[in-house]
């Protein structure tokens, strides 16, 4: 019974609290995609104040996952199609661009003076594949591909990006610095960090955003979610707790005897107590291991994810420590108990 009440208990919290925690981490991740972590630095000055120096300098921060630079816009159209194409605003870039942005026709570009579209301009373009060239500055730009962008920076479909050279790079205006962090708490931090890097006389001429709103709302979700899980978890250990009392408390009244012949035989009452958690925790072990296996393999198949492995072993480790906690008061009981009273033959 020890067993199978520690197996519910251990299984019934990872069902509830560890498919709330992966729900959790789902919906956040969700909230991500709307921008929390992205933060945009423009420069409002003529004198071109961030360049390629501060891109490579903010994607060296610990806290920064990609970061990525644009230049100034340019008007540009497709080369077949003459002046009068519909104009596509097409920038240089340096950095990163982040793994969300896809390829959705073609390749990325490799060589320098190569473009790719978004998926906006491509149609603007009139292209039927990602070839041919766009012109812009007197200048033809070899199509290569074309990309889709995540929600964050979803403006960039209507954009055309050329990649830069490293003789351009040298000398090339950055407009705007896009950077993320590795997570929507580290946003100020990097934020701070970002300004550092700019001279004291120049600060004034520069502008940097991030998704307040987004990330209020990702921490007030997430505490909301956080609280509810932690009143199901307590609620569960609670319950585990008052069981596994119950059930030691019947365990050891039914070998009364048998413990009152250890205590007569010379065990003292440390022994006796220590006798009864031991065998408290072995079966409360088996039981947690047993349902956290079963519960992990159930909200896997039922939401294609599961807890990490710290809340998993915290899980394992409170099951088993509430059906400890839950064996001392019998067996402090039996401890104290006379064994004279309970071994006299009437």
């Amino acid at each position: 019974m020890s067993v199978i009440v520690s197996a519910i208990v251990t299984l019934t919290v990872i069902l509830t609290t560890g498919q709330s925690a992966a729900s959790r981490q789902a919906v956040l991740n969700t909230i991500d995609t709307l921008g929390t972590t992205l933060i945009v630095v423009s420069d409002n000055s003529t004198e071109g104040i961030l360049g390629p120096d501060f891109v490579d300098s903010a994607g060296n921060l610990s806290t920064v996952e990609w970061s990525f630079g644009l230049s100034d816009v340019t008007d540009a159209h497709n080369s077949a199609l003459g002046a009068g194409a519909t104009p596509i605003p097409v920038r240089k870039y340096i950095g990163t661009l982040p793994d969300e942005v896809t390829l959705s026709a073609g390749r990325m570009p490799i060589a320098a003076g190569e473009m790719w579209l978004g998926t906006t301009a491509f149609e603007n373009a009139r292209m039927e594949s990602p070839s041919g060239t766009i012109r812009a500055d007197d200048t033809n730009y070899a199509v290569v591909g074309s990309f889709a962008a995540p929600t964050a920076i979803s403006q960039f479909d209507e954009l055309g990006l050329i990649k830069t050279s490293d003789t351009e790079r040298a000398g090339l205006g950055i407009r705007y610095v896009y950077v993320s962090a590795t997570e929507a708490a580290s946003v100020d931090e990097v934020i701070s960090s970002l300004i550092a890097m700019v001279p004291t006389q120049d600060v004034a001429s520069i502008s940097v955003e991030a998704a307040a709103g987004a990330i209020a709302l990702r921490e007030a979700l997430g505490a909301q979610l956080d609280a509810d899980a932690r009143s199901m978890l307590v609620l569960v250990l609670v319950v585990g707790f008052i069981l596994t009392m119950v059930i030691t408390y019947v365990s050891v009244s039914s070998r009364r005897r048998d413990i009152g012949r250890r205590r007569a035989l010379g065990a003292t009452r440390s022994q006796t107590v220590a006798l009864i958690l031991l065998q408290g925790l072995a079966t409360s072990t088996i039981g947690a291991l047993t349902g956290t296996g079963v519960g992990l393999l159930i909200v896997h198949v039922l939401i294609g994810a599961t807890p990490g492995a710290p809340f998993t072993a915290s899980v394992c480790l409170l099951a088993i420590l509430v059906s400890g906690i839950g064996s001392i008061p019998p067996a402090v009981l039996a401890a104290f108990t006379d064994p004279v009273r309970i071994l006299r033959v009437p």
